[in-house]
Parts: structure tokens; C-alpha cells; sequence
């Protein structure tokens, strides 16, 4: 019998230690995975050991069906309020011996979410994108009077 699972089946193929208030939730997209968890502060070395469990699982199921994680692309994010932010350690999860870079924002279906849940990077590009446009069409207006 073959180690190999097809690719089809569901991803991750075992338990994610669901417990109350300890859950460790995945979302996938086409080539995206996203962990995610909530807890306590009390409770984050438990739910850490939880995620790197995790981790370590579909790093194996990768393993089997002959996929590879693009570590290079891999981030976390502890969300919090500013007050515990400052109190915390550095969460560290590795991922295959590589540790998962720590980042304070990420983009998220296209809206980019920092570690204190404001909208102030994401308000801050939608506003420079947008003058970037104007700038164009009205250049681009000027071009278009002329002929």
C-alpha cells in the first residue's frame, strides 16, 4: 500500500483538534491556504503547539501528494489590541525547519488586514491607487482635447 493520497481527497486529511475557543480554522483558495485561530492570551503557547501540529500535518500530506509549499511566501500575524501586541514574544512556527516570518500586515482577498484590525494601510493604497487613475485621465484628457 502506497503512502501517496490522491490530491482530491480533502485537505487536510485528519482532525483539527476542535475545541471551543481553541479552534484552528483553514480557508483555501485556488493556491492558497490560511490558517486561522482565536483564543485567550492565556491560551496562545497551547494554540500555538495546536497550529504547529497543523503545520507539521500538511506539511506531511503535502509531502505524500507530491506537492511543495512555497516557504518563501509563507507569513503570521498575531491580531490583537496595541497593549497585548507589546507584551507578546514573537510567535514562532516553523514550517519543514524554516521559520514562518512574522509580518504586522497582509493582504486578504485583496484587502490588506493589520495586526490591529484598522483599515489604514488598505484606506492608504485604495487612496494612492486612485490618485495614480486621476493623474492618468487627466493626462490623458489633455491628449485627447488636442486632437
Amino acid at each position: 500500500m502506497s503512502d501517496h493520497q490522491p490530491a482530491s481527497e480533502s485537505f487536510p486529511p485528519f482532525d483539527t483538534d476542535n475545541y471551543t475557543h481553541e479552534e484552528v480554522n483553514s480557508e483555501m483558495f485556488a493556491d492558497d491556504v490560511s490558517l486561522d485561530t482565536a483564543c485567550e492570551l492565556n491560551h496562545l503557547p497551547r494554540v500555538t503547539q495546536k497550529m504547529q501540529r497543523w503545520l507539521d500535518k500538511a506539511s506531511w500530506w503535502m509531502k505524500m501528494n507530491r506537492m511543495e509549499l512555497n516557504q518563501k511566501k509563507a507569513t503570521l500575524m498575531v491580531v490583537s489590541k496595541p497593549a497585548i501586541l507589546k507584551k507578546l514574544d514573537p510567535v514562532h512556527l516553523p514550517i519543514n525547519g524554516v521559520r514562518i516570518a512574522n509580518v504586522t500586515e497582509t493582504k486578504v482577498l485583496g484587502v490588506i488586514v493589520d495586526e490591529r484590525l484598522s483599515w489604514e494601510s488598505h484606506q492608504e493604497k485604495a487612496i494612492h491607487k486612485c490618485q495614480q487613475i486621476l493623474w492618468k485621465i487627466t493626462h490623458l484628457k489633455c491628449v485627447i482635447s488636442e486632437t
